[in-house]
């Protein structure tokens, strides 16, 4: 009888545990899932999970999923983080930096900021539509909203209050967008005011646009009250009777592969080695007496230094060293072509050549100066 209990609970467990390990499945659709974490890389892991692992064939329109998560910068997924942002800003406020699977502009997300991704098929992707509903939403209070000709919400013609991205892949795809309703203003400006002097980019660059708060034209409106609203639209323009809606906590029990997606955004190599490839340039009238090398003329006492780096996937793959146009030092690259731009590989590098190399110690501070401002 024992015996015949435990194997009894034994299949219940198992009966449970794979209704949860597929609980997905029973998402209609149409359906509105709330994920209930404020971690961006749960999110945003939630998001690819969903795209990568659900076939939507059948399942027009998809899913809305909307989330707001604590404080963050979100690169696209061709940009380059030391020009998108200010990255001692994000350190010294302990704000997260992370590059996203869908292209577009930089953003700031924290608490007062919705974000909502439409998942759907290739062939029912319609952006366009994703923001009439929006717009439907914001009506409600009376916003005078429109779709401008970058696809981005904009209130009173003027300021924008959504930017948009998507991913388009063979069979699903999926459109995600933001609506700032009570973001700290001052930190965003601050962590997206980078200086970009010194830097030749060819990586996708954001757009700079003036922004607003809705709370700032209606001071007693919630993050929650605009998620709710546009959940209803989306509802209604769909004409889904049904109340479909799910709260959810990502978690690998039942999204199993969740973690290792947020393993991998967290990861310096795909923050930062994915950037492409860019110069940093920096030009300096030096002081002190560099000796040229022995084919050249002769020495120069005070001229024009410039120091170039060219950087790739997040390291340095080459580096030259200028006086009056004529390379100097060239050896310095076998210390410093393949290194990792961190600031303390970089210090590090910088200190075993000029010991191994005692006679380029008057350069130290023009080469440190040049590759630790792109981390200011």
């Amino acid at each position: 009888m024992i015996l015949q209990f435990k194997t009894f609970l034994k299949l219940l467990t198992f009966h449970r545990r794979k209704l949860s390990t597929n609980s997905y499945v029973d998402f209609l659709s149409g359906t509105v899932i709330f994920s209930k974490s404020r971690d961006i890389y749960r999110n945003l892991s939630f998001e690819d999970w969903i795209y990568s692992k659900i076939d939507f064939k059948n399942k027009h329109p998809g899913f809305l999923l909307m989330w707001w998560n604590r404080p963050a910068v979100i690169i696209g997924r061709h940009q380059n983080p030391w020009v998108e942002c200010n990255l001692k800003v994000l350190e010294e406020n302990n704000i997260m930096l992370v590059r996203r699977n869908s292209g577009g502009g930089t953003v700031y997300h924290d608490l007062g900021n919705l974000n909502c991704s439409f998942l759907t098929s290739r062939s029912k992707y319609k952006r366009r539509t994703n923001l009439e509903i929006m717009c439907k939403a914001l009506q409600k209070w009376n916003f005078d909203v429109s779709i401008s000709e970058r696809e981005d919400i904009v209130i009173q013609g003027e300021y924008k209050i959504s930017g948009t991205a998507s991913k388009l892949g063979r069979d699903n795809a999926y459109h995600h967008c933001t609506v700032l309703v009570s973001v700290k203003s001052e930190i965003l400006k601050e962590v997206l005011n980078k200086n970009r002097d010194g830097i030749i980019n060819k990586a996708t660059e954001s757009v700079k646009s003036k922004v607003i708060n809705l709370q700032e034209l209606y001071p007693i409106l919630e993050v929650e009250d605009v998620a709710q609203e546009i959940a209803k639209c989306f509802h209604n323009f769909y004409g889904i009777e049904e109340d479909r809606v799910e709260y959810i906590y990502p978690n690998e029990e039942i999204y199993s592969g969740i973690e290792e997606n947020m393993k991998n955004l967290k990861s310096w190599e795909w923050i930062y080695g994915r950037t492409p490839r860019f110069t940093l340039r920096k030009e300096f009238i030096a002081e002190e007496t560099i000796n040229l090398p022995v084919h050249c003329s002769s020495n120069y006492e005070t001229k024009k230094l410039i120091v170039e780096v060219i950087i790739y996937h997040g390291k340095i793959e080459n580096i030259y060293l200028k006086l009056s146009d004529v390379e100097i030092c060239p050896s310095m690259k076998q210390y410093f072509c393949g290194i990792c731009m961190k600031s303390d590989i970089i210090l590090q590098t910088i200190k075993t050549w000029t010991e191994c190399n005692s006679q380029y110690k008057v350069l130290e501070k023009y080469v440190k100066q040049t590759l630790l401002s792109i981390f200011s």
